[in-house]
Parts: C-alpha cells; sequence; structure tokens
C-alpha cells in the first residue's frame, strides 16, 4: 500500500470518528439540558406537597428516636442493679470475663 493511500484512509479514519464523536456529544449535550429544562418547570405545589411529606416523616423519625432514647436510659438505670449479681458469681474461682 502506498503510503499517500494510507494517509488518506487514516485522514478519513479520523475524520469519521471525530464526525461521530461530535454527534454524540451534541446529542448528549442536548439530553441533559431538556432534563434540566424539564426538572425546572416543575409545579410549586408537587414541590410543597412533598415537603410536607418530608416534613410529616422527620416529625415520625424524631418521635421514634425519642422513644428509643427513652428506652434506652430505662435500661441503663436497670443495669446497675444486675452487675453486681454477676460480680458474685465471677467470684467463685472463675476469672472475671472481659
Amino acid at each position: 500500500m502506498d503510503p499517500g493511500e494510507l494517509i488518506a484512509l487514516l485522514g478519513l479514519l479520523l475524520g469519521g470518528v471525530t464526525l461521530a464523536g461530535g454527534l454524540f456529544g451534541a446529542w448528549a449535550l442536548g439530553r441533559m439540558q431538556a432534563e434540566r429544562n424539564a426538572l425546572d418547570t416543575h409545579d410549586d405545589d408537587d414541590s410543597d406537597a412533598r415537603l410536607t411529606r418530608i416534613e410529616r416523616m422527620i416529625e415520625a423519625m424524631a418521635l421514634d428516636m425519642e422513644r428509643l432514647a427513652e428506652a434506652q436510659r430505662y435500661v441503663a438505670r436497670r443495669l446497675p442493679n444486675v452487675e453486681p449479681r454477676a460480680e458474685k458469681q465471677g467470684s467463685q474461682g472463675s476469672l472475671p470475663r472481659v
């Protein structure tokens, strides 16, 4: 194959790859811009309802966390009463567990 023909074929190949990349890039940018425009045109009523739902869910989670904290406090108050019994069992010749 003549070097001139090789250069021409490589030029055509690179030109085709560049054209395909440019077309794909333009398509991808157009699609991204369309998605961005679609997100910007949402109604405020939908976002208000969504915000209200999120607020209710956060309040419910806070209430559940408060209940768990209260249960933990109760168990923590009860634990010191249980520990002396465990020490009495451990003093019978066995090593204390760590």
